[in-house]
């Protein structure tokens, strides 16, 4: 049994109900993972490393808040990589507050638990290799309607998106984001 700062994160992911196949999986790959790595925290683990995400949503207007990711040119939500943090939803807060300049970001029903897992594969780019991101997707209310203007240095390209338009484009997102984006709207109907 691991007595370290992975067991809370092993904690993490025996709460979570699996919404399908491919989640389930992820999630028994993820506790492997986790279990043979000390340093699973740090990016300089590189088989694989957590990471924490988060999707944002005005609960009034129902639309969530995307970014198109610098590298990989594709529409994501905000996040990051743990880098020595074991509290993965204070990762996906700060990530996800830099990258958007929202201040008024807040979590589901002030619950801190992930709403989503996944393992997602990173491509080899310059000298990092192919490695496994452990992503904790966490679900962030905001009361912004307006696209807003994040600092110089994050990606520029925000929009807002209904769910409709994302299950339009799904053939140029991640899988993972529709069922993420389905389980939070199942959340706030």
């Amino acid at each position: 049994m691991i007595m370290d700062k992975r067991t809370g994160v092993l904690d993490l992911l025996a709460n979570i109900e699996p919404a399908n196949k491919q989640e389930k999986k992820s999630i028994q790959e993820i506790k492997k993972l986790i279990s043979s790595h000390k340093n699973i925290f740090e990016r300089e683990c590189l088989e694989a490393h957590l990471t924490a995400s988060a999707l944002v949503v005005n609960p009034q207007t129902k639309m969530f808040l995307l970014h198109l990711h610098k590298k990989l040119k594709m529409w994501l939500q905000f996040g990051g990589h743990a880098d020595g943090e074991t509290d993965l939803a204070a990762v996906a807060l700060k990530e996800s507050t830099e990258e958007t300049g929202l201040k008024d970001l807040e979590f589901f029903s002030n619950k801190k638990v992930p709403l989503d897992i996944d393992l997602q594969i990173i491509p080899k780019y310059k000298e990092v290799a192919e490695h496994y991101h452990l992503d904790f997707r966490y679900l962030l209310f905001t009361q912004a309607i307006k696209v807003p203007t994040p600092d110089a240095d994050e990606s520029q390209k925000l929009r807002f998106f209904s769910l409709k338009e994302l299950e339009q484009i799904k053939n140029k997102l991640d899988p993972a984001l529709i069922r993420l984006a389905k389980k939070a709207r199942k959340l706030i109907h």
